[in-house]
């Protein structure tokens, strides 16, 4: 641990602190279409998987056109995994309002991100209508966790319903990503890091039929992460 937190200073200085002062002055009109944030932003997520220092295996690839990324939810660790696969892609964060509490994860999700309160109806619906405003131009991607919160156990739990109303809304493909030991790595309330092996598994674009229940999409996105479980 003591090993990581020195290898994550040189992170925080030269990384982390800039893509926070470039998240905080640049406008709103410009935020999401900033390359230089989103090239700070993709080194940052690479550094802190850097600094945690184990073994990460990643196969597959996000496409390079705008997607609702969705992935299980076990540890914060998810977040830079799940950053690095974007490859600098402009990209909105809907993450539990739960991070607000926390100062630096919480400047994150105010300024490129949507708060979600997965119990709240009225919160739900405010959620939604800032989603789909932001991602009305199509020109970035919505990284979800759909499970509404991590869980310890390192099992893919039941998927909220959200993100298959914004693919239908929007029409934007699903991308799956199932993310392996970083519970372990990093469990929620931990801290110190267990040097076990992470693997990260990205999964086809999917589309939803034009026949095809909300229900029937989700039991295939369903069935992609149990043949990866």
């Amino acid at each position: 641990t003591a090993w990581a937190l020195l290898r994550l200073l040189p992170v925080v200085i030269f990384l982390l602190i800039p893509t926070l002062i470039l998240i905080l002055i640049l406008p709103n009109s410009r935020r999401y279409q900033n390359k230089a944030l989103y090239r700070f932003l993709d080194w940052t997520y690479r550094g802190i998987v850097w600094a945690i220092a184990v073994p990460i295996t990643y196969e597959g690839n996000v496409p390079s056109f705008p997607a609702i990324v969705i992935a299980n939810h076990q540890s914060a660790l998810d977040i830079p995994l799940v950053g690095v696969v974007l490859h600098q892609q402009p990209h909105v964060w809907l993450a539990h309002e739960y991070y607000l509490r926390y100062p630096v994860i919480g400047t994150f999700i105010r300024r490129i991100g949507v708060s979600v309160r997965p119990l709240s109806a009225e919160k739900g619906v405010r959620t939604m209508r800032t989603s789909l405003s932001l991602l009305s131009q199509k020109d970035r991607s919505v990284v979800i966790f759909p499970e509404g919160t991590r869980h310890r156990d390192g099992e893919v739990h039941d998927f909220r319903g959200g993100f298959v109303i914004l693919a239908r809304k929007i029409g934007l493909p699903v991308v799956p990503v199932f993310i392996q030991n970083a519970g372990v790595v990093l469990p929620p309330g931990a801290r110190t890091i267990n040097p076990v092996a992470c693997r990260v598994v990205v999964g086809n674009a999917y589309t939803i039929g034009e026949h095809e229940t909300d229900e029937q999409f989700l039991a295939r996105i369903r069935a992609w992460y149990q043949s990866h479980a």
